[in-house]
């Protein structure tokens, strides 16, 4: 397990240079990596799971896919969102307080007291009503497939929720009911807050094995930071990545932002219309928790519509610089003490063949960040684990407190986790192996010292603080003005670790079925604690956006300008 996990030490990392991959250096060589064979039965295969797996699906009106998230900075309130198929009936939400030790299987429709209806709108569906977004739809077969139900997505709020409660609340029409679901009215004020993050999840069974374990881990919400179902135009897959998701999301409220594969549904119009949240109907938006100040954008992921693309790139660059200004008003006046922000690519990566979409908004994105000097960027993408020391432009601002090397490859013992209380710049942390396969770190052509050596020889550029080839999240723990910061890893049973659930020898596997493999447990691998910046108050305020920057993108001269290394709309992962 360890042999897939390096740490790196300052003094062991290749030459400085930057890690954007713009054309500087090696990041725009060589060839993308082999897709590996999904364990997702092929198209047709589609339809025998959701009839397998949600049986709701082929029956009208009946509710399912059930999602909590929050709709904005009032934490009182919940969104609560789940579909149903070809009918379009009431949208109704009962909910009710209930003990500490209610247990859903003793609960009744009695002991839900309130009552809130929602309304609904309907999924883009390939009939010929949604021709506007058609062409965006060609990469996964039909327009209609095998199967398929026209899908309606509803929404219902709780709201007058308090800190510790628990609630218990079911949704339909006031004749078909979901299952009754329990969820938290928040954590007291004296509790501090947990979530997590991961990106790149998908239907495959090592997905589902990520939600499991992210549910053991009772966060009060979770952040999806782009590639959720991996439809790719097929929304029956949307449908059932939804109803397995369930099982966490109707209990967690969760938050999420757009990848590369969403924009292949109708060019986003699937994914936002199928989540709700704050600036509902927008790819972007921001919403506070607590003492944490979340942005989440599109950075880049809907490039392949070009008849919306420049503007919304000009319109989230304006949007992003004013609101991180407003972010930053609010930690000088201590009402606030992080800013994070998220987003699907990575700004940097040592990965030859990932990264950004667009090099160009990466230049312009950065100047803002740097400018309002975020805590945390958390993304996805790259297949794997990376975490970086504070850096700006690619370069490290701070390694303070990093005194570990390659302990499991060199036999070291374990030293003391990164504490950053006054680092300038921003931590970026790429959680991108959620269930949906993994990929090789890039190589380099000499041996370097520092690297596992049951791996290829490895380039690592000078901001990196840690990686892991292996499944992940990230836990974010808050407790006032200090965040603790964990990485988990797990192995999911197969031997070459491709993250496509199917073990080999795994205890408690019976060898004919995958689904009844054993849940590996996720070890805590990288850990570092932020502490509020020492000289937030002195942040600027007032927004000044990059306007000559801005006039350089070649996209506000209508010009399109892909990662030359790699359209990351073009392949399965």
């Amino acid at each position: 397990m360890s042999s897939r996990r390096t740490f790196l030490r300052q003094m062991l990392s290749a030459p400085a240079g930057l890690a954007l991959t713009t054309g500087a250096g090696a990041a725009l060589a060589g060839p993308a990596r082999p897709a590996f064979a999904q364990d997702v039965p092929p198209p047709d295969g589609i339809w025998n799971l959701l009839q397998e797996q949600v049986p709701a699906y082929v029956q009208p009106g009946v509710p399912r896919g059930v999602q909590l998230s929050f709709a904005g900075d009032d934490l009182s309130r919940r969104a609560v969102t789940w579909l149903t198929s070809v009918e379009d009936p009431r949208s109704i939400v009962q909910w009710g307080v209930v003990g500490a030790t209610a247990d859903t299987s003793e609960l009744t429709a009695d002991d839900l007291t309130h009552v809130q209806d929602g309304s609904s709108e309907r999924a883009p569906f390939g009939d010929g009503a949604d021709s506007t977004y058609l062409s965006a739809k060609r990469d996964n077969g039909p327009d209609v497939h095998h199967g398929e139900r026209e899908v309606f997505v509803h929404r219902a709020s709780l709201s007058g929720l308090q800190p510790g409660q628990r609630i218990a609340y079911r949704v339909g029409d006031g004749t078909r009911w979901s299952d009754i679901a329990i969820t938290r009215g928040g954590p007291l004020a004296d509790e501090g807050f947990r979530f997590t993050h991961v990106g790149d999840h998908g239907p495959k069974l090592a997905a589902q094995r990520t939600t499991r374990a992210l549910r053991r881990r009772q966060p009060d919400w979770h952040l999806f930071a782009g590639d959720l179902s991996y439809a790719n135009g097929d929304q029956r897959i949307w449908d059932l990545w939804a109803e397995q998701y369930s099982v966490m999301g109707r209990e967690v409220p969760t938050m999420v932002a757009p990848g590369n594969h969403e924009s292949k549904d109708f060019m986003g119009q699937a994914y936002r219309t199928r989540f709700t949240q704050p600036r509902h109907g927008s790819s972007f938006y921001d919403w506070i928790h607590g003492n944490v100040f979340m942005i989440s954008t599109a950075a880049g992921a809907f490039f392949g519509d070009e008849r919306g693309a420049m503007e919304d790139i000009r319109h989230e660059l304006v949007w992003m610089e004013h609101t991180l200004a407003r972010a930053a008003a609010l930690r000088a006046a201590g009402i606030i003490d992080f800013i994070v922000v998220t987003q699907h690519f990575p700004s940097y990566t040592d990965h030859r063949t990932r990264g950004p979409i667009s090099p160009d908004r990466v230049v312009v994105a950065e100047q803002i960040l740097q400018r309002y000097q975020i805590d945390l960027l958390l993304v996805g993408h790259d297949h794997m684990y990376q975490r970086s020391h504070p850096m700006a432009y690619g370069l490290p601002t701070s390694t303070a407190g990093y005194t570990n090397t390659l302990a499991p490859v060199l036999g070291l013992e374990p030293t003391r986790p990164e504490r950053y209380s006054n680092a300038t710049g921003y931590i970026e942390v790429i959680a991108g192996s959620g269930g949906n396969g993994m990929y090789d770190f890039t190589e380099i052509d000499t041996l370097q010292l520092g690297v596992d050596p049951e791996m290829p020889p490895q380039r690592h550029l000078p901001w990196l603080a840690a990686s892991a080839r292996e499944l992940c999240f990230v836990e974010y723990d808050v407790r006032g003005p200090e965040m603790a910061v964990t990485g988990f890893v797990f192995d999911d049973g197969y031997d070459e670790n491709r993250g496509d659930g199917i073990p080999d020898n795994e205890p408690g596997y019976n060898g004919d079925d995958p689904r009844f493999l054993a849940d590996a447990d996720p070890e805590p691998f990288d850990t570092f604690t932020l502490v509020r910046k020492a000289y937030a108050e002195e942040v600027p305020t007032v927004p000044r956006l990059a306007a000559e920057i801005l006039r350089e993108l070649p996209e506000a001269h209508g010009e399109l300008r892909y990662d030359v290394a790699e359209d990351c709309t073009t392949h399965d992962h």
